[in-house]
């Protein structure tokens, strides 16, 4: 299918963007450089791919695609310690059938999460993933405060395109998930897998 543009036509297209992001992606690169540890530890690859994705969608400004890749580096980086040990998370339920929930419950029982550390993955679980992911219509509420804790696809949509309007803002909660994201993965990690 044709679309009427030449190919000159497109690369000044991504050129015009690039350079108008291009300091917004610098300076996001320097918020994540001095967040993130140098080395985020060893784990399987899928999580690896993971990690960095996140991090490559938080620089390139694709914040819901940062928290959900967050998300699911983390949610990977557990599930693969669970695969590689015994390919249970329980002794009734098997690691591919458990949601990040299970995961985060097990490993902080079995010690390889710490209390705050499983807290700040169920806070990233619950408050910036589930809302994009699984937004409820309840446009009808009269009472604010139930749209906000329980967001719906209005307000998800606000905080994209209109974070002005005061239902928060989506590079800020991305930013709060990338730097849970760089901290807590290579400190996890080297608990999974100790490097001597």
């Amino acid at each position: 299918m044709e679309t009427g543009y030449t190919r000159e036509d497109l690369e000044q297209m991504v050129k015009d963007s690039d350079e108008k992001e291009f300091y917004s992606r610098v300076a996001r690169l320097g918020m994540l450089c001095r967040q993130q540890d140098d080395d985020p530890g060893f784990f399987n690859s899928l999580a690896l791919a993971y990690h960095e994705e996140a991090r490559l969608c938080w620089v390139n400004g694709a914040y819901v695609a940062a928290i959900l890749m967050s998300q699911l580096a983390l949610e990977e980086m557990i599930r693969s310690h669970y695969r590689a040990f015994s390919g249970n998370v329980s002794v009734a339920q098997k690691v591919d059938r458990a949601g990040f929930a299970d995961l985060i419950d097990q490993a902080e029982k079995d010690g390889w999460v710490e209390t705050e550390e499983a807290k700040q993955l169920h806070v990233i679980r619950k408050n910036y993933r589930n809302p994009y992911v699984h937004p409820h219509d309840n446009l009808g509420e009269a009472n604010s405060d139930a749209q906000i804790s329980n967001p719906n696809a209005f307000t998800q949509a606000v905080k994209i395109y209109a974070p002005q309007l005061g239902h928060g803002d989506v590079m800020d909660e991305a930013w709060q998930v990338v730097k849970i994201l760089v901290v807590l993965f290579p400190r996890i990690s080297y608990r999974f897998w100790p490097v001597s």
